[in-house]
């Protein structure tokens, strides 16, 4: 009873050792928008983007500030003094004065410069959501790519395992031809050479298959090693209609940026012109500090102002001229911006279409050159067997089908690759327009 129950638990403890290396794109995918760096940061920025949008509003609200002054001032001698000269006071008496005002200020008209201001803002918000979109899809894109690299380089690495022993085999095989005078050195050394190119064409693909593991964990977060086994891509369901330009986020995302610069080229042309505010303030004073405590309680006894201020600059060294010069600027920037997005999103879903079409091709003449190559092979074996070929013969034809078979299995995940882009670009693509 006892074995059975230890058998149990060594069975359930090597399928979880199992299931923790058995690692699957969705899984991958899930972690990357949850913790990648590079997404995280563009949603900050998004919020980023809201707390300006707050700042621009608040440019509607008026201004409620309160100040106050304790001081102390000491005439030397009792003779008459002016009140002051040009913008400053000068001390009359010997007294303690004590002040606080309440001031509130309101922008009555600024020609639509803050209206202009929220605008801008607003387009920052829908180019920054945009920009996540395109972020995702481009971090989509490196983690599929990676993934795929890692499934080739491993199934690679098992053939050139069996393919190593081979080309052992054959150059033993070899020595002993020449040994018997049967074959030249020349082509022992051959033999010898292809023992060497294989063990350094192992140790590349060793190394990219590190290099890739290594960029999925950057990635995603996942902790990934050798031991990892990257499931196979699972296709979803291809949608029937495809993702114009116009809508896709590239272009939210340059349109967005040309409203938002037009915007802010607009409220940088107000500078111009005047601004008209309303001011009301009550100060509470006193030349002591009895006295201003009884104004704290008797609201009649000082006073109040209100008032209509004009305030409108005529000359700043040209900053103004600048200013508008530098967003009339980023305005042709984001223009140009908006060419390079369409460019750009013209040449992907032309690479997307074109390398599923070559794909698809090359996997075909792959699985021929495969299953010919599996027949060859059989066929020597089976001629060495009734002692009509030598052995030499059929360990070439051996390496030749490992050979056929490594190119089939790559362009199958090659284009198991395009198809999923295809889809999941598709998919996320359709999921932002939603949002």
């Amino acid at each position: 009873m006892m074995v059975k129950v230890f058998l149990g638990v060594a069975v359930l403890s090597a399928t979880l050792t199992f299931a923790e290396q058995s690692v699957s794109f969705k899984m991958l995918l899930d972690a990357m928008e949850k913790s990648s760096p590079k997404l995280e940061q563009q949603r900050l920025q998004t919020k980023i983007a809201q707390q300006n949008l707050r700042t621009a509003e608040a440019a509607y609200l008026p201004t409620l500030s309160l100040g106050g002054t304790s001081e102390y001032s000491h005439k030397f001698y009792d003779s008459y003094t002016p009140s002051s000269v040009g913008s400053d006071s000068l001390t009359q008496t010997s007294q303690y004065q004590n002040s606080s005002t309440i001031s509130l200020t309101y922008d009555l008209f600024r020609f639509g410069a803050t209206y202009l201001g929220v605008k801008a803002a607003k387009e920052q918000i829908k180019g920054s959501k945009a920009g996540e979109c395109v972020n995702l899809k481009e971090q989509i894109d490196s983690l599929l790519e990676a993934y795929v690299k890692v499934r080739i380089a491993t199934a690679k690495l098992a053939y050139y395992q069996q393919m190593q022993k081979l080309y052992q085999d054959s150059y033993i095989m070899a020595k002993r031809l020449n040994e018997a005078g049967e074959l030249a050195q020349t082509e022992v050394i051959t033999y010898a050479q292809n023992i060497a190119d294989q063990l350094v064409l192992t140790a590349q693909i060793h190394e990219e298959k590190e290099s890739m593991l290594a960029h999925l964990s950057y990635l995603t977060g996942v902790k990934l090693d050798a031991t990892s086994t990257l499931e196979p891509l699972t296709l979803g369901v291809s949608s029937s209609s495809k993702i114009t330009f116009e809508e896709s986020s590239r272009a939210k995302q340059a349109y967005a940026s040309i409203s938002q610069k037009e915007a802010q080229l607009q409220a940088e042309k107000t500078r111009y012109l005047p601004v008209f505010s309303l001011y009301g303030k009550y100060d509470l004073y006193g030349s002591d500090e009895d006295q201003f405590n009884r104004s704290m309680h008797d609201v009649e006894r000082n006073g109040y102002r209100v008032g209509l201020s004009f305030s409108w600059v005529i000359f700043d060294g040209f900053a103004r001229e600048a200013a508008v010069e530098t967003r009339l600027l980023e305005l042709q920037q984001a223009k140009v911006g908006l060419v390079e997005a369409k460019r750009m999103y013209e040449k992907e879903q032309y690479l997307l279409e074109a390398q599923a079409r070559e794909r698809e091709q090359r996997l075909k003449s792959a699985k021929k050159s495969e299953a010919s190559s599996q027949n060859v092979s059989q066929m020597i074996e089976t001629l060495h067997e009734n002692g009509e070929k030598d052995k030499l013969s059929s360990l070439k034809a051996q390496i030749q089908y490992y050979q056929a078979a490594i190119a089939s299995h790559e362009a199958e995940e090659l284009l198991s690759l395009s198809q999923t882009k295809e889809i999941l670009f598709a998919k996320k693509e359709y999921e932002c327009v939603a949002h």
